[in-house]
């Protein structure tokens, strides 16, 4: 049960990040982003889907150290987008 909890909290941060990457310019950013986090999304839907027993340690580690780079990734994203809103907002306030 915890592993599934951890999967659908990946997937769920994947989703959040495909969202704000689709909204950059920048498209040697965009571009692998949106494949890592596709092909992320697509593990962690594999992982969800499987019928696999997951009962070792090594099987938690790899999930949670998953659950974690996603997480510091997602954060990256985010204080990106919110850099350019914020530069959107200062350009705006000059005007």
């Amino acid at each position: 049960m915890v592993f599934w909890i951890i999967s659908f909290f990946t997937g769920l941060v994947a989703i959040m990040s495909l969202y704000y990457v689709m909204d950059f310019k920048d498209l040697r950013l965009k571009v692998p982003a949106m494949i890592a986090f596709s092909l992320l999304l697509m593990g962690e839907t594999m992982d969800l889907l499987a019928d696999i027993a997951f009962d070792t340690i090594l099987i938690l580690f790899a999930e949670m150290l998953e659950m974690f780079i996603t997480v510091g990734f997602f954060s990256l994203i985010y204080y990106t987008h919110l850099k350019k809103v914020e530069k959107k907002n200062k350009r705006r306030s000059k005007k």
